[in-house]
C-alpha cells in the first residue's frame, strides 16, 4: 500500500511498562510546539472491538490466542480507516501508542508470525516505530509502581520473551528505530525527539 496522505504516521511501542503512554505524550507536545497538528491515539481503541480486547488482556473474559489476534487486527483496520488515515490525509502528524509491531511482538509468542502479519495485512505500517526498548526487570518496577493489575502477557518471564520478538523484528524492518528506554523520562523523550524531528520536515 503506497503512501498517500501528507502527515506523518509514527507509532510508539515496546513492552508495558517502557513508558509508551507517557512518551507519546511528551513526543506530542513537542510536535505541537512547532506548529503542526497532532491525533494521539491508542490501541486497543476504546471502541466496540478494542472494549471486548481489553477484557480478554485483563482476564475477564477467555479466548484462544488466534481469537485475540483476529480481534487486534480488526480493531486496527478500523482504528486505521476510520481516525488515521483522514487525519493522514488531513495532513497530520499521528503518533499511536501501539500499532502493528505489538501484534507481532506479543502474538508472536502464541502464533506464527507470518499469519499474524497475513491478518493484518489489510492496513500499512507507520512511517516510522519508535521501539522503547527497557529489560523485563525495569518495566516490571514501573509497573508495580503505577499500582495497577498486571494485565496476561506482563506475567514474569513473558515479558523478556515479548522485548526479545520486539527486538528481532526490528532488525528487519527499516521503518523501525530502536531507542534505549531505561533512562529519566526526560532522557529518553530526548532520544525519540532526535528520530522524529528530521521527519517533520516539509509536513
Amino acid at each position: 500500500m503506497g503512501r498517500e496522505w501528507q502527515g506523518l504516521f509514527v507509532a510508539i511501542e515496546g513492552i508495558d511498562g517502557a513508558g509508551l503512554s507517557t512518551q507519546t505524550e511528551i513526543l506530542a507536545d513537542k510536535v505541537r510546539s512547532l506548529g503542526k497538528e497532532v491525533l494521539v491515539t491508542k490501541e486497543p481503541t476504546s471502541g466496540p472491538i478494542g472494549q471486548i480486547i481489553r477484557k480478554v488482556l485483563h482476564g475477564e473474559l477467555k479466548h484462544e490466542p488466534c481469537v485475540l489476534a483476529l480481534l487486534f487486527a480488526a480493531d486496527r483496520a478500523h482504528h486505521f480507516s476510520s481516525e488515521i488515515l483522514p487525519a493522514l490525509l488531513d495532513g497530520q502528524v499521528v503518533i499511536s501508542d501501539r500499532y502493528i509491531l505489538s501484534s507481532l511482538a506479543y502474538q508472536g509468542l502464541f502464533l506464527p508470525t507470518s499469519w499474524v502479519k497475513e491478518i493484518n495485512s489489510c492496513v500499512p505500517p507507520p512511517d516510522l516505530c519508535i521501539l522503547i526498548d527497557v529489560d523485563e526487570s525495569t518495566a516490571r518496577k514501573r509497573i508495580e509502581r503505577r499500582g495497577q493489575r498486571r494485565e496476561i502477557f506482563e506475567k514474569e518471564g513473558d515479558a523478556e520473551l515479548i522485548r526479545r520478538n520486539y527486538l528481532r523484528l526490528a532488525e528487519g524492518l527499516p521503518w523501525v528505530e530502536v531507542v534505549d528506554g531505561r533512562g529519566p523520562i526526560e532522557q529518553v523523550a530526548d532520544l525519540i525527539w532526535k528520530v522524529v524531528r528530521p521527519r517533520l520536515e516539509g509536513i
